[in-house]
């Protein structure tokens, strides 16, 4: 009967947790309508989360003006660039290979004996025979616009490196500001990156564009890259002419076969008619159609700055909207933290209290039966 009595009355009653801070366990005093597991809370609420990108609306804005101004400073301080285009085609396309024009005025009896020539010379003859410039000009001018030692020596030439660097160069007093000359290499390949060389498929032309920052100097290189490519290519061509004469010059003095000498002389001829044709053609790779002009100011390329502001305002926007949601999630998940945190506590005090009022129950019931006992054992006595 004692051991029933001293049970607490409610039996069923869990032991306070002994771990604040973690999650507690289900049914736990002071979790049975709110905490971490109540299936309810974990659903997302868009009342509240509409509410709360609300008022953390401030933090959108700002970003997004943050990001907006450093957009249009971006756009503000990037410089306009220009494309100037001059259309071409190609010398050989209007009048054929210089090889061509030659082969094809030599007589018959030259034809025999470049034939046999051919047999005596073997791989040489159609070096000789071959000789000149011939094939697609575009595919030429590619090959001489992606050599190093073309864009080095065309900007030693036409003196292109203060016009490629004017913030470093010193236009009064003639010399650079910081007394040091921009490196060779490296304005090739800048002025190698403002080239765009390219067959028009619809006309069947030739385009060679320069896009750079100041128009005048776009259309004033796009000239000069056609001028100076027909140049060095057409005194190429007249070199390695010279050079074919000389050696078949010296050949025919050193036979005397006549099919020899004839054939020989045949060559000669050939070499001849190239070298007049490259000497009186002064567009030799390419014929110009039209000549780069400078473009209008406002006629530019890029950049599109009103794109570049739009586009830094989305992003802003964006970057700022997820913010705010990362607030706001933060937020009550620290709220719910501190509440399950309270809640705990005042569980466990409410159970200490209970379990002292338990206590104090049973001592008194003790003190009570004590009080009985020593009654009884005095009756006796008193009778």
């Amino acid at each position: 009967m004692d051991s029933e009595q001293n049970k607490p009355e409610n039996s069923n009653q869990l032991p306070p947790f002994p771990f604040p801070g973690v999650f507690p366990p289900p049914g736990f005093p002071g979790f049975d309508v709110e905490g971490f597991g109540d299936k309810k809370e974990s659903k997302l609420d868009l009342s509240d989360l509409m509410w709360g990108l609300l008022k953390y609306s401030w933090v959108t804005i700002i970003i997004t003006v943050i990001f907006t101004y450093n957009a249009y400073q971006k756009a503000k301080n990037t410089p306009y660039l220009y494309k100037a285009m001059t259309s071409l085609i190609s010398a050989d396309e209007s009048g054929g290979t210089m090889t061509q024009m030659a082969a094809t005025s030599v007589g018959t009896s030259n034809v025999t004996s470049a034939g046999f020539v051919s047999g005596l010379l073997g791989p040489l003859s159609g070096l000789l025979m071959g000789g000149g410039i011939s094939g697609p000009g575009g595919d030429l001018a590619n090959v001489n616009l992606k050599s190093r030692t073309f864009m080095t020596s065309l900007i030693r030439e036409e003196n292109l490196l203060p016009e490629l660097y004017p913030d470093q160069w010193d236009e009064v007093a003639g010399k650079w500001k910081n007394g040091k000359e921009p490196d060779l290499f490296q304005a090739a390949q800048k002025l190698r990156l403002m080239i765009q060389l390219g067959p028009d498929a619809v006309t069947g032309t030739y385009s060679l564009s320069v896009t750079t920052e100041d128009p005048v100097k776009a259309a004033k290189w796009a000239n000069l890259l056609v001028d100076v490519l027909n140049r060095r290519l057409r005194a190429k061509a007249i070199k390695e002419c010279e050079e074919k004469m000389e050696f078949l010059t010296n050949q025919i003095k050193q036979t005397s076969y006549v099919e020899f000498q004839q054939a020989i002389a045949g060559l000669m001829e050939v070499e001849i008619k190239k070298m007049m044709a490259a000497r009186l053609r002064k567009e030799f790779i390419y014929r110009v159609i039209d000549p780069a002009i400078p473009p209008r100011i406002g006629d530019h390329v890029s950049p599109d700055k009103g794109r570049m502001v739009t586009t830094g305002l989305g992003i802003g926007f964006m970057i700022g909207f997820a913010a705010a949601v990362v607030l706001h999630f933060l937020e009550t998940l620290i709220r719910k933290r501190l509440r399950q945190r309270r809640e705990m506590k005042e569980a466990k005090m409410q159970a200490e209290k209970q379990t002292n009022g338990e206590e104090m129950t049973d001592a008194g019931k003790i003190e009570e039966k004590e009080k009985i006992g020593e009654g009884r054992k005095t009756e006796p006595a008193m009778v």
